[in-house]
């Protein structure tokens, strides 16, 4: 059986557009910042909105007209724009990939923002299962997860990142996902973390 969030903050007219892919995101936005509580957010995926693309390229093969929700929603941004819409939220927003090293790539977006002076900035990390249609194209790292953080410049608790590169040879086996290594750290109280692919490691430290 498949799951999909609910989602239930969202009106149920932009809702029905929503797959499952952008509701693992906007399930853990909505909770952490709620219509009324007005914040600029980065929303990164590794895959994002994969799913609508194979969609369309299929159709496009069987010599069919592409879905129009599957066109208008299948750019990296639809998360970002529909959370923005529903909200009624104009605050800033940005939507990133970086492959494996997405969720760094986000934390050090987000980074940027409170150092341009936002007191406040949503975080949100998804990311689902690649369709099948992919078997055998990627590195089969673990999707189907939502992660959201509320970073500051003040309040709450502290965390450093830094990055090193190794001379170590490159991994062959799947890695977890960073924001899930990340998650494991924060959710058990532990003081540090590490995820490493080919020659680049990334280190989370609580001081």
């Amino acid at each position: 059986m498949t799951h999909t969030a609910p989602v239930s903050a969202m009106p149920p007219i932009l809702r029905r557009r929503a797959d499952a892919a952008d509701r693992l995101g906007l399930e853990v936005a909505f909770r952490l910042a709620p219509p009324g509580n007005d914040l600029p957010c980065v929303f990164a995926s590794r895959h994002g909105q994969v799913a609508r693309s194979v969609a369309m390229l299929r159709a496009q093969a069987e010599e069919e007209l592409a879905s129009p929700m599957d066109f208008s929603l299948s750019v990296h941004n639809a998360a970002a724009g529909q959370f923005s819409i529903a909200k009624g939220d104009r605050s800033m927003s940005s939507s990133l990939s970086s492959r494996g090293e997405s969720f760094t790539a986000a934390l050090l977006e987000a980074q940027g923002m409170v150092l341009e002076g936002h007191d406040r900035v949503l975080v949100v990390m998804s990311d689902p299962v690649p369709p099948s249609a992919l078997d055998g194209h990627w590195d089969r790292e673990p999707g189907g997860y939502a992660l959201g953080l509320e970073l500051g410049a003040s309040g709450g608790e502290e965390f450093e990142l830094s990055l090193w590169e190794t001379q170590s040879e490159p991994d062959r086996e799947t890695v977890p996902p960073q924001a899930l290594v990340f998650l494991k750290m924060w959710a058990g109280n532990g003081k540090s973390a590490s995820w490493r692919r080919g020659t680049r490691r990334w280190d989370w430290v609580r001081p």
